[in-house]
Formats: C-alpha cells, structure tokens, sequence
C-alpha cells in the first residue's frame, strides 16, 4: 500500500483536512499527517515524523477526488463538493462508507454517544453551523444574520435547536432570541478552529464533536462553502435535509470556483432561489 502525507498546512481547516483524509483513503492510500490533533481524533492516521516528510509524497487539497474514470458518473458536475442531496448516487455510495467505516477515537465517540443518550430527541433538533468569518476580512461580509433567522421562522417553533458557531457573540444573539430552545456542546471557545490555527487537541476535539453531532440532525442550516458543514452532512450519512443561507455579498466568480464549469447549471437553478433567501437541498431537488 502506498503511503502519502496530508500537507495539512496548506489546507488548515478541520473540514478541508478531512475531506483529503478521506479522499486519499477512498484511492487505496495509507495516510499520513502533518496535525497532531488530527492523529488524535482518526488514531489510525498517524503523525508523520521528519522521516516520513522527507520519504513520502505529500499531498494537499480540500475537494472529494473524482478520478477521470469516474466522469462518467458525475452527469452535469465536473465535481461533487457542496452538492449534498443532489450528489450522484455513486459518490454517496462510495464517500459515505469511507466516512461511516474512518476510525474516529474511542474518547471522542463516546463522549458523542453519552451526549446523544442525554438528548433522545436529539435528530428531532434542528442543526445550525454558523462560521463567523471573522478572521477572513473578503468572507466576514457574506454573514447575514437575518438569512439565518428567517430560515429557521419556516419551521415550527417548538423545534429546539443544536447551534455550532465559531463565534460567542453569534451564541448570544441566538440565546437572546431563542432561549432555552438553544442547545450547544459547550462554551465557544474563542478560537480560529475553522481556519486551522492550532493544533490543540482539546479545541480541535470540541469542534469534531460539533461537527459530528451537526450530522445527527434530520435538518442542517449550514454555511455557504463551509466544509464544516459538509462533513457534517457525510459523517451523518447524507441523511439531513440541508438549508443554506447565501448572502448577496457572494460573489459570482468565487461562485462559479465553487462549482467549477458547471455554474452555467447552478447559476440557472439558484436563479429561482429568491434573493435573500437560502437554498434548500435535498435528494434530487434545489428550491
């Protein structure tokens, strides 16, 4: 079996690194990688050692591989990230069960089952990942609190909700607003987790458990481009209806990146999504 080394660095997120875990897995690969807390979380991806750096390939990337041979399968997309429900039925078969069988520490996964048997409704709650941006100065604009709010007024208000956020003032607002209808894991932590500055277990495991416990839930209000909020999705095993908030403040070519050749495609469907409003995906349908 061939041996290659996420290069972590270059893709920090806690999202984007395990889509390249799960990618190289999903080639047949022995994983190596360059985050300490990484090789805590997934124990059967060990550490690579300054031997290892110098011996094996390092690789990058945040996108689900879709090898050429599999074009066939990917109809009208040229790759299948933030597609959700309207993900072909081959990739879901194939990612879906590399997520369901990556080994996820015993501490961690327990410390995820002792929450859900204190929360037997939990799948009845509705999943909300809000990522602040505010460290990234272009992205901090296309948080539009209101899109949030106004997705979550089309649901029943005696839907509680399970918030993760990157942001304690986001927490706030949300207790404000919805009281005890709110549940977390825990205290935010200030922290760029989701940009991938740190290597700190302790942070790293709290924003794995919000990330596996965001896909237990039927519903999902996610963040546009957030991988977090994909992954959610996967390791729940694409179960979850997803709603996406998409600000105006997006714009069209980081779109059309997003979506690569395809956005012809997408720039038609979202053209019945009104504006200032969120798309809803779910198997084989976007309104």
């Amino acid at each position: 079996m061939r041996t290659v080394v996420n290069m972590c660095n270059f893709n920090p997120g806690l999202g984007n690194r395990i889509k390249a875990y799960v990618s190289m897995l999903g080639k047949g690969l022995q994983v190596l990688t360059t985050n300490r807390a990484d090789s805590y979380l997934f124990p059967e991806i060990r550490l690579a050692s300054p031997e290892d750096l110098l011996k094996y390939r390092g690789i990058d990337g945040w996108r689900l591989d879709v090898e050429p041979y599999e074009r066939f399968h990917t109809r009208e997309y040229s790759s299948i990230d933030f597609l959700f429900a309207r993900t072909p039925d081959y990739f879901i078969r194939k990612y879906s069960e590399i997520f369901r069988n990556i080994t996820i520490n015993a501490e961690v996964k327990a410390h995820a089952e002792v929450f859900l048997s204190e929360h037997p409704d939990f799948a009845g709650k509705i999943g909300i990942h809000i990522r602040s941006w505010k460290n990234h100065e272009e992205r901090k604009s296309w948080l539009n609190m209101d899109l949030f709010h106004a997705a979550l007024a089309s649901f029943p208000a005696t839907k509680n909700i399970f918030l993760c956020t990157d942001s304690s003032a986001v927490e706030k607002q949300f207790r404000d607003r919805y009281g005890d209808r709110v549940l977390t894991l825990g205290k935010v932590p200030e922290h760029f987790i989701e940009t991938g500055n740190t290597e700190d277990v302790a942070i790293n495991k709290a924003a794995f458990l919000d990330m596996y416990l965001l896909g237990q839930c039927n519903t999902i209000i996610g963040t546009y481009a957030s991988t977090f909020t994909e992954c959610a999705w996967w390791f729940g095993g694409c179960k979850a209806r997803v709603l996406i908030p998409m600000s105006a403040e997006i714009p069209e070519n980081f779109q059309r990146m997003l979506f690569q050749e395809q956005f012809g495609r997408w720039k038609r469907l979202l053209s019945r999504v009104h504006p200032g409003r969120y798309c809803s995906f779910f198997r084989g349908h976007l309104s």
